[in-house]
């Protein structure tokens, strides 16, 4: 999935309409029984990249299998290694990249070939065509240099880890009620954890911050008769949901997954990995961090590991209403795990991912942070994230939405920064040995006029962006520099052309000129006439063609955000208000409110009254 700070329509404009391209739709090519093909001989799983995570997750759970990957269910293999494959499970096991052995890819030639990891005994069976030394780049550079630059990557040959090598791995999974206060006391464990350089490898925490959910996927979809959509990404998804949620079969049908719940909320994700095997049982000394976690989120935990929940009221009501909807014993949806019982590494990784296609259907502006700090317990973070967060949270536009992930990735053993080291072969990706905390903060609003210039909620939400910006600097309180990720790319106000050319932003994302120049040769060798270069976000793109030289700008970049252009007045034109607009998205954002307050009234009266009824 790329996930663009703009809208679709912006999108498929630019990207169509801007330049010579042509768009493969690779999303149900590679997904045939052929396509899925384990040897246990050789434990190298043949895939295609056109399954989505959830399929690929479930057929490995079916062979008892696992890798590391991440969240979101319909994104697909292909993007998702392309990018490293980053997730739940890297601090115990690294990138899912790192698990690579070979990529069957498409070379701008015309050649159909495989490329190995150097030194691979599975290239003697299959040598490539290229030779070893173009091949030795060409892995290196297709594993962290630019998703899509070199080739069409077909299929992959992983290696996957055994359930039976990890025979005590635990797991929780803890929703808690969202306070200002609480999601402080979660992040100064969180930054605890991270801070600890001895923390064993075998933890993965992720903390999942979420506004209120009355604008969600579930019950958007369920006002199918509004008259008008808010924004292309409604109409996209009611009208087409095959495309909207490929990969995803009940999102496909329309189907709600995800129960929307009318508050703000904290989703915890805890696991520890068992990795030192039969070696190690899970005892006193690793369940302090579980324990640690829980008493933060104290009260208002919808304790689905105990079966009860604490705190009472519309939490109370909810929780039974998800008993009575699914029952204890049905995991389709996962909603629960104890950890004070084993529970295999295949079935824990399908907890950790996120059930439905999108957080809020709503064009948004994206961050992604990396941290290379490890005083973030003492330095003030937790109080700041907590704030900034609770700004959005509790703030007065109820149309703008956000969603957090905070995750630690550091540690002397963490498998993340131990999978960097060159001799290893992992590829390219920047800065592995220094990374902590990931911190990604995404902000859906919903627009209010189609010209970006008079759009107020656009340049509230840039504004709100770029003061986080300052944490990621020199200085700031969460990252010395401003590092990025491929999987996260986003622009700042202040890139040189609106963050649209990679080669004007590379700092950011490669830790080395040297690193960034090798990835040019490469990208000249092995496609000299720029054929796999769609816009200027790519490789060397500024020496492509000029009608490859694409910019894809977000919403009210390079017109809302710095101090010039803010005091910047565009005058509206007097226009008649439009079936749809203002008066109406606030009358069915009420509407939606009241609607989901009758529901969780509905369910509490009919919950209550079957009590009365067995007592």
């Amino acid at each position: 999935r790329e996930r663009l700070s703009m809208n679709a329509k912006q999108w498929y404009q630019r990207r169509v309409h801007g330049g010579e391209n042509i768009q493969i739709d690779m999303s149900d090519v590679f997904q045939g029984e052929k396509d899925f093909h384990y040897d246990p001989s050789t434990n190298i799983l043949h895939i295609g990249i056109s399954f989505s995570l959830l399929e690929v997750d479930d057929r490995l759970r079916e062979n008892k299998l696992f890798l590391p990957h991440g969240q979101c269910v319909h994104v697909h293999l292909g993007g998702h290694f392309s990018s490293g494959g980053y997730g739940q499970l890297s601090r115990a096991f690294g990138l899912l990249c790192d698990h690579c052995e070979g990529i069957d890819i498409v070379l701008a030639s015309g050649i159909h070939t495989t490329i190995w990891r150097p030194n691979s005994k599975m290239a003697k069976n299959k040598p490539s065509v290229v030779g070893e030394k173009m091949n030795d780049d060409l892995f290196w550079a297709l594993l962290g240099g630019s998703p899509g630059n070199y080739g069409i990557i077909t299929h992959l040959h992983l290696r996957p880890h055994h359930d039976r090598d990890h025979p005590d791995s635990r797991g929780m999974k803890l929703l808690t009620l969202y306070s200002k206060e609480k999601l402080e006391k979660i992040l100064n464990v969180t930054a605890e954890m991270n801070d600890d350089v001895n923390l064993a490898r075998d933890f993965d925490l992720c903390i999942t911050t979420t506004s209120d959910a009355i604008q969600s996927w579930g019950l958007r979809t369920f006002f199918q008769w509004k008259p008008k959509y808010n924004n292309l990404d409604e109409k996209i998804m009611v009208e087409h949901p095959e495309c909207y949620a490929d990969g995803v079969e009940w999102a496909e049908q329309k189907k709600l997954t995800i129960p929307a719940i009318p508050t703000p909320t904290i989703l915890i994700y805890l696991q520890w990995a068992n990795v030192r095997g039969a070696e190690e049982k899970f005892g006193e000394k690793h369940k302090v961090w579980f324990e640690k976690i829980r008493e933060a989120s104290r009260p208002n935990i919808m304790d689905l590991m105990l079966g009860q929940v604490k705190g009472g009221g519309i939490l109370s009501s909810t929780f039974d209403a998800l008993k009575t909807i699914w029952g204890h014993g049905d995991l389709r949806n996962y909603l629960y795990v104890d950890y004070r019982k084993h529970t295999p590494m295949s079935e824990l990784t399908r907890y950790w991912v996120y059930e439905d296609v999108r957080e809020y259907v709503k064009p948004y502006e994206k961050r992604a942070y990396a941290s290379n700090k490890t005083n973030l317990r003492t330095n003030g973070w937790p109080e700041y994230a907590a704030r900034r967060l609770d700004m959005i949270i509790n703030g007065d536009d109820k149309s703008i939405d956000v969603i957090s992930q905070i995750q630690p990735f550091g540690g002397k053993n963490s498998m993340y920064r131990l999978g960097g080291k060159p001799e290893l072969n992992n590829g390219c990706h920047s800065w592995r040995d220094e990374f902590t905390m990931l911190f990604i903060l995404d902000v859906f609003y919903q627009p209010e006029d189609e010209d970006d210039r008079y759009d107020r909620k656009v340049r509230r939400v840039l504004q709100y962006q770029t003061e986080n910006d300052a944490s990621c600097q020199k200085g700031g309180i969460f990252c010395d520099e401003d590092r990025r990720f491929m999987f996260g790319s986003f622009a700042k106000q202040s890139d040189p052309d609106c963050g649209s050319s990679l080669d004007a932003v590379h700092e950011h994302y490669y830790d080395s000129e040297e690193k960034y120049q090798r990835l040019v040769a490469i990208k000249r060798a092995v496609d000299p006439n720029y054929v796999f270069t769609a816009n200027l976000f790519g490789i060397d793109s500024i020496n492509a063609p000029k009608n490859r030289q694409i910019k894809i700008i977000g919403r009210g970049h390079g017109l809302h955000g710095d101090e010039e252009v803010k005091t910047t007045h565009y005058p509206r034109p007097t226009l008649e208000l439009s079936f749809g607009q203002s008066t109406w998205s606030y009358g069915w954002s009420l509407l939606a409110a009241g609607a989901g307050i009758l529901t969780v009234a509905l369910v509490y009266s009919s919950v209550s009254r079957a009590r009365r009824t067995s007592d």
